[in-house]
């Protein structure tokens, strides 16, 4: 396992974030995995090889070092040493194909136009998920409270999971999209596709053309919407 020291450049004011920036190489499909406690993800893609990682930290300072094995950067906040830090907030730069797990405790998440094989996207407590542009054939999306917004691609043969509490989601996917649904809400409006169900209820099962992707959709106290 290669142990990667964070770069920083710190705050002359004492009562200031702390902003640090790093690059690391990227090889071809490179997994993303950061477990935040406390503070925003934002990952977006560019055309380099490299993964560019900025944080703003507040004080007290979380500690964390970067840590590379195989083919996944981790970066992991959970240890007792940062249960008293401030927030860290994330503003991430990736190559479009990496495979993103991200999770946070409190705070956003936002990842924007990624194509790969898998987004995994996780507040544990209150914050938006937002997955823009997204073309993967495995997605998770999860929180408690907040917005869950969902807009890109079913994949033949895909899975795709958008799980809260009493949050809303709403979902933007492509008129031709083929694929089995499952879904628990006390409100649901399928929109476009609301012609393939009949009678929706609080669960709804069915398949929309060739049923190639299976959807899964759990908010037990919120909204669902599709959009177009």
């Amino acid at each position: 396992m290669l142990v990667l020291a964070c770069v920083s450049v710190f705050a002359t004011d004492a009562n200031a974030q702390r902003r640090s920036s790093q690059n690391y190489p990227a090889r071809s499909n490179m997994r993303l995995e950061i477990h935040n406690r406390m503070g925003s993800i934002t990952i977006e893609t560019w055309d380099r090889q490299t993964i560019q990682i900025i944080t703003d930290r507040d004080n007290p300072p979380a500690q964390f070092t970067p840590q590379i094995s195989g083919d996944t950067l981790m970066i992991d906040l959970r240890g007792t040493q940062n249960s008293g830090a401030g927030a860290v907030n994330f503003q991430i730069r990736v190559p479009v194909n990496s495979r993103i797990d991200v999770q946070t405790m409190s705070g956003d998440i936002t990842v924007r136009g990624v194509q790969s094989e898998s987004v995994s996207a996780e507040v544990t407590t209150e914050g938006d998920v937002q997955l823009m542009g997204i073309r993967a054939s495995t997605v998770m999306a999860k929180n408690v409270m907040g917005l869950i917004v969902f807009e890109g691609e079913l994949m033949s043969g895909g899975n795709y999971r958008f799980m809260s509490t009493m949050g809303q989601m709403h979902l933007r996917i492509p008129s031709n999209s083929g694929f089995n649904l499952t879904a628990l809400t006390r409100s649901l409006n399928l929109g476009d596709f609301a012609h393939h169900f009949s009678a929706p209820g609080r669960r709804v099962t069915g398949s929309v053309g060739n049923g190639g992707a299976t959807l899964s959709i759990t908010n037990t106290g919120g909204s669902v919407s599709f959009m177009r």
